[in-house]
């Protein structure tokens, strides 16, 4: 969080721009309805489509999430069928598991010339998660594998992508990925916790330094309980 706002000193940011990225940073820092807030109150003036798609992710990690047409009733209209804005959509249908709404979202965005290779790349990234979560593994594979050329960067990308090839029997490519997906995002709590569990499958005594960084992270998170459990013994017990 603390690298967003020193990268907008750097660049010069400011207006829009500054609080979106200060927005941002709340929102990597656990603090959605404070990001809600910020990103609501210049909303109704906003120019950059990263706005509303900032709107909409803070309303859905905030726990009061806004009903969706009244959210888009606040983004202005230039904005609200952007590729920035369709993304984030389909990204919040996928953490809610609505697997076909995701993918009817995603889907025209994963070759739209107006989207950047970032926003496009997303889009990949959550045509490949809804695959998965449908059981197609191979079409997942396909999707997360043009995402991760596209957006190495993209840990989220990086790190389904390593599930998906886990449930292959690819686990040396799958932790590759974990890795790099903790190498781009430090703060991605799953992926930690993911390299705990191919370590251990393995004996690496290394596992349960990463269970204990999972802990860290997210010590009420879903895998906390099994993961305390693991950062305190060998990988043989």
């Amino acid at each position: 969080a603390a690298d967003l706002l020193t990268r907008a000193e750097r660049v010069g940011a400011g207006g829009e721009e500054l609080v979106d990225l200060r927005a941002e940073a709340l929102l990597r820092s656990g603090h959605p309805g404070d990001a809600l807030s910020l990103v609501r109150a210049q909303i109704a003036r906003a120019r950059r489509a990263d706005t509303g798609a900032l709107l909409v992710t803070a309303s859905a990690a905030s726990g009061s999430p806004l009903a969706e047409g009244a959210l888009l009733k606040l983004i202005p209209p230039p904005l609200r069928k952007s590729p920035e804005v369709t993304v984030a959509r389909a990204r919040v249908d996928a953490m809610a598991t609505r697997w076909k709404r995701a993918e009817s979202l995603a889907r025209p965005v994963t070759s739209a010339r107006k989207a950047s290779s970032m926003v496009r790349a997303e889009a990949w990234a959550i045509m490949g998660r809804a695959e998965h979560g449908l059981g197609k593994l191979k079409l997942a594979e396909r999707w997360l594998d043009g995402a991760v050329k596209q957006d190495p960067r993209n840990a989220r990308a990086s790190y389904d992508y390593a599930l998906v090839l886990e449930e292959l029997g690819r686990r040396d490519e799958a932790q590759k990925l974990v890795e790099a997906a903790i190498a781009a995002d430090p703060g991605l709590a799953e992926a930690h916790y993911e390299l705990g569990r191919l370590r251990r499958l393995v004996g690496d005594p290394q596992a349960a330094a990463s269970f204990g960084r999972y802990v860290e992270l997210a010590p009420d998170g879903r895998f906390a309980e099994v993961a305390r459990r693991f950062a305190t013994q060998s990988p043989q017990h």
